[in-house]
């Protein structure tokens, strides 16, 4: 590359193209990648022993890791060497430029690609670039796509289909969400009669085959009509375009009240195109496509109304939003306003990210603390309106009213022995029906978050009144003083959670934390493991 300037040859070994699937070949131009060593995955991104998605994963890159790289891309996959190992990575979650460069230049098609009105697959097509064809880039590309002048508009282009000029950018790609327009050279077939037409509810690819891997004839324009020449079959529709067979997908294509009772049985017939709305009964991804493998735009948090299509694709359902089109779970809609209820703790509960015990715990909430409920519930669980983010409680725990004290509910759940009493003392526990409601809140929580610690002391003799007032608790670790790790763990989770628990202080392996004030402190060698508190967490409450 001699006679260029330093920056145009850093930015030429930055220009990597993704080829286009053109008849089942991946077409992958040759622009100076081989001078880069490196790759960046732009997610986190699967390494596997062989150019397949059915291959040995053999391990993760991280978003924005980098991994050597030992050859240019070879169809959708790059060579790498991942661990001192050949291994493969996909070509379309791995950034080969430097992305930081003035978004400013032209674009040139390395395949017929689709111009769009917006960043996604589902926006209207404004036109077609034809292979060689250049195209002004406007502005910084984001989620695989570059924002381009068509004609005088903005548009969008999928970046995998670009190569770029010596003063442009390449722009990372992501997702290989976007499909090259490739124009037919094949032959018109003869024979095929029109039954009926329909309108294209968006812009909609025109196939040669019932599938998304056959050769695109055309791209029929939101509202432009298609003549129609026989049933639907598993989800695609047999039309005729320019005299020749050609198949559209059956779920963006409206079809005419003729059409309709020639070809479709009841079970087929399209919903109403009339826009509905709906709402959400729970936080939900709004998606680029139907399945959880698109794409999330955003989050809508719960009573989000939503304008449905009508159009419906394996359980997603799609919905208008600020003139894009894009999907959401059909489980999660309503055609009502879910309404919230309130509920009240029983005791010191845990609030979970999901429905089982299974799930992280966010925090402990105290006895009679007020949830938001959402009326959602699942293998036991309460889903909860917790300031905007969805939790879960374990129903068992929730009351239509507050509890008081002589209730015995402020005490945390009892766990019943093999004699059938309510004792708190198995395991060989000793001491804690004499303790306070909050010592108990402390015993009933640890049996709940830590099953495998069986073992826990509270009243007894000694010089200081924590334990013999019923306010300290010892939690002895299964192993003894062989458990760092898990008395640990407890240690961190009491801290997290030490306000909701009434937790004065802490004592764990010779060091004490002071609720309120910062971090551990060394005390003084007491003698011992026991008495140095290296086989136990020890735990005083307030009251």
């Amino acid at each position: 590359m001699t006679g260029l300037s330093k920056r145009a040859r850093k930015t030429m070994t930055a220009m990597v193209a993704v080829g286009a699937l053109s008849g089942g070949v991946v077409l992958v131009p040759q622009v100076a990648v081989a001078v880069l060593s490196t790759a960046r995955a732009t997610t986190a991104l699967n390494v596997r022993l062989s150019p397949s998605t059915s291959a040995q994963v053999l391990g993760v890159l991280a978003a924005g890791e980098q991994v050597e790289r030992r050859g240019d891309p070879r169809g959708e996959w790059t060579p790498v060497r991942y661990r001192g190992q050949d291994a493969w990575v996909f070509s379309a979650y791995l950034s080969f430029g430097d992305l930081g460069s003035a978004p400013d230049g032209t674009a040139t098609a390395t395949a017929a690609v689709n111009v769009r009105s917006g960043a996604s697959t589902l926006s209207p097509v404004l036109g077609v670039l034809r292979v060689g064809e250049s195209i002004g880039v406007t502005g910084q590309a984001y989620g695989g796509w570059v924002p381009v002048n068509y004609n005088g508009r903005d548009g969008y282009v999928y970046a995998a289909y670009l190569s770029f000029d010596s003063t442009t950018t390449t722009p990372p790609v992501s997702t290989p969400t976007e499909e090259p327009s490739t124009e037919s050279d094949g032959e018109p077939s003869a024979g095929s009669t029109a039954t009926g037409s329909g309108t294209a509810k968006t812009a909609l690819n025109v196939r040669s085959g019932p599938s998304t891997n056959d050769r695109v004839l055309h791209v029929l324009a939101a509202g432009e009509r298609i003549d129609v020449r026989g049933e639907v079959q598993d989800g695609w529709v047999p039309v005729i375009w320019n005299g020749q067979d050609a198949w559209v997908a059956s779920q963006y294509l409206t079809l005419s009240d003729q059409t309709t009772s020639q070809t479709q049985s009841p079970a087929d017939q399209e919903t109403s195109t009339e826009r509905s709305t709906a709402y959400t009964t729970s936080a939900l991804n709004l998606r680029t496509g139907p399945g959880t493998n698109y794409q999330v735009v955003r989050v809508l948090p719960i009573n989000t109304a939503v304008s449905l299509t009508g159009v419906t694709q394996d359980g997603f359902s799609q919905v208008a939003d600020g003139g894009q089109f894009y999907w959401v779970s059909t489980t999660y809609l309503t055609s009502e306003v879910t309404t919230t209820t309130t509920a009240f703790t029983t005791t010191a509960v845990n609030l979970r990210t999901g429905p089982s015990t299974d799930y992280r715990v966010v925090r402990v909430l105290p006895v009679n603390t007020e949830v938001s409920l959402t009326g959602v519930s699942q293998d036991g669980f309460s889903q909860v309106n917790d300031n905007g983010e969805l939790r879960w409680i374990s129903t068992t725990y929730l009351s239509d009213s507050r509890v008081t004290n002589d209730q015995g509910a402020v005490q945390g759940p009892i766990a019943p022995v093999p004699d059938g009493s309510t004792s708190l003392n198995t395991g060989g526990s000793s001491g804690l029906d004499q303790l306070r409601p909050s010592s108990k809140q402390i015993v009933a929580t640890i049996r709940l978050n830590f099953p495998q610690i069986t073992t826990m002391y509270g009243v007894r003799a000694d010089s200081l009144p924590d334990h013999p007032s019923g306010r300290a608790v010892d939690i002895m670790m299964p192993n003894g003083a062989n458990d760092q790790a898990l008395g640990d763990e407890v240690a961190a989770f009491l801290q997290a959670n030490a306000d909701a628990l009434n937790i004065e202080y802490l004592i764990w392996r010779q060091r004490i934390w002071i609720n309120g004030q910062s971090g551990w402190t060394w005390m003084a060698d007491r003698g011992g493991i026991t008495a140095n508190h290296y086989d136990h967490v020890h735990v005083t409450v307030y009251s």
